[in-house]
């Protein structure tokens, strides 16, 4: 074996050979072995050129681009231009900026900065402009290279565009709203029914205000599963443990028959997402008990 060493003498790596049967060694072998490394040693200082990786870069069908380690943006691959149609150079430093929609550029910054100051990946999605004037949603993404002191040297980050998918989600979310607001007005529509029939039957009126008194508590646990624009927000009680399981098992409450309800601990804060679920699994097991 051998080293391989840059033209500054540094070693970059080895080459070795290995025989599949005994050989012995001659100064022939290491002759041949000294002239292919010399071979590898220019290749390596090939792809080590900037034109090379340039070229590298202009192939790749994704936006890519890296900056300085402040962050300073001094290249952008071919399909950066192809999609924002900009003349080259004219977003190089901070102009990147500006290609961003008004309402994400402020966002885009402060986690761009959160990234140059403690090296986190880069992760955000935007609005991009494009070269005929239009804004596509876009997943950028960017990650340091640091050396072997694990100091940056450099920032490689790519553009992703991620349009169809968030109108994809964006239409998904809007049948789901309209869903949940429709079964909100069966949950009343229900109600208003045994409402209206108790009344010519005075003798079921215990009974009917206890199935509406249950049925209002299913609506109350649906609310958690989504929240539209025309619905009313949570109220400030609700959006803690506490709250939540006192108002998902306030139609279980008859103390005069012992059914006695007691809800102990520390309160704390509750995200939606985790409401959801923890309203479904109170209003289930409570009403099997029942």
């Amino acid at each position: 074996g051998v080293p391989l060493r840059s033209a500054d003498g540094q070693v970059l790596g080895s080459l070795c050979a290995i025989d599949a049967v005994p050989h012995v060694w001659t100064d022939r072998d290491e002759d041949i072995l000294r002239q292919l490394a010399a071979i590898v040693e220019e290749q390596i200082g090939l792809t080590n050129s900037v034109s090379y990786w340039q070229t590298i870069l202009n192939t790749m069908p994704q936006i890519v681009w890296s900056t300085q380690p402040d962050g300073f943006h001094d290249f952008y691959n071919d399909r950066w231009y192809e999609f924002t149609g900009v003349p080259p150079g004219s977003t190089d430093g901070e102009g990147w900026n500006g290609m961003f929609h008004a309402d994400d550029q402020d966002r885009a910054w402060a986690r761009w900065r959160h990234s140059l100051e403690t090296g986190d990946p880069y992760e955000i999605e935007y609005r991009l402009r494009n070269r005929l004037g239009e804004y596509r949603w876009t997943l950028g993404r960017a990650l340091p290279i640091r050396n072997r002191d694990g100091v940056i040297e450099r920032w490689f980050g790519t553009c992703t565009d991620i349009h169809e998918l968030k109108e994809s989600e964006a239409s998904r979310d809007l049948v789901s709203r309209e869903l949940a607001h429709r079964i909100q007005n069966i949950f009343t529509v229900v109600n208003s029914l045994i409402s209206m029939s108790a009344r010519s039957v005075p003798e079921a009126r215990g009974f009917a205000d206890q199935v509406s008194a249950r049925i209002f508590a299913l609506s109350q646990a649906h609310r958690y599963v989504k929240l539209d624009s025309d619905q009313k927000p949570l109220a400030d009680r609700d959006r803690t443990v506490h709250g939540l399981i006192q108002s998902i098992m306030a139609p279980y409450r008859d103390e005069a028959n012992g059914a006695e309800i007691i809800v102990e601990g520390r309160d704390v804060a509750i995200e939606l997402k985790v409401a959801t679920s923890l309203a479904l699994i109170l209003h289930e097991l409570a009403t099997n008990s029942v």
